[in-house]
């Protein structure tokens, strides 16, 4: 016999699409920030050695970054452009509102002048690096704020998203939601291999710099 199956509440199918799946969207993409950060964070560390790999990843991460605000900024306007399904979740703590557009404008300059620097050559790094470093420190702040607020959250969607991935339900609303990821991540990628041949003249510039700084101290004590 076969047996009824339990009817979803209404609405469901509609929370899934719009602020319950902009939030879970926004927040994996998030995580997915977090780990190429982490590698970023890693490569400034180890700077000398891992110089290459902190501009590659930091380019790669542009899709991502596109995307999360992409999806943040779509969450705002549809909540202030008045739809129903975003009036009625609410909208954001209002500390989150007031961090939120201090972090973009600091993560759209820290890595609007790094990709300056790689645009522009090697030429543009004495004025270039002494801003990025600068918004380094700035972003870092409030970035570690912004994480530490959205850390319940976050956790709370990746236990789901885990529970819905091994249960076998990819596919539909959850399924658009990885595609997506990977197609920023794909997307970030490509950004990075074009830009290589950049990294690389940056790269050996700064190797110069390194190497000549012994040879120009000591041809100073001898004058």
């Amino acid at each position: 016999m076969a047996v009824a199956q339990r009817p979803k509440p209404a609405g469901a199918a509609t929370r899934s699409r719009g602020p319950l799946g902009n939030e879970r969207l926004t927040a994996l993409t998030g995580a997915t920030l977090i780990v190429g950060l982490a590698i970023v964070g890693i490569a400034i560390l180890r700077f000398h050695t891992l110089f290459s790999l902190h501009m590659f990843v930091g380019a790669m991460l542009v899709g991502p970054l596109c995307l999360k605000l992409g999806s943040t900024c779509y969450r705002l306007g549809s909540y202030y452009g008045g739809r129903a399904t975003y009036r009625k979740a609410g909208p954001p703590h209002i500390g989150f509102r007031l961090l939120a557009p201090l972090v973009v404008v600091s993560t759209l300059g820290l890595f609007g002048s790094g990709g300056l620097m790689l645009l522009l050559g090697p030429s543009s790094r004495q004025t270039l690096v002494p801003i990025h470093k600068v918004l380094f420190f700035v972003w870092i702040a409030l970035m570690a704020l912004h994480v530490l607020a959205h850390l319940p959250d976050l956790w709370r969607v990746l236990r789901q998203e885990r529970r819905g991935v091994i249960a076998g339900r990819l596919r539909g609303v959850r399924l658009a939601r990885f595609a997506a990821i990977g197609a920023a991540v794909a997307v970030g990628l490509l950004i990075a291999l074009l830009l290589k041949p950049d990294m690389s003249k940056i790269s050996q510039s700064r190797s110069a710099e390194v190497r000549s700084v012994p040879l120009s101290a000591v041809s100073g004590v001898r004058k």
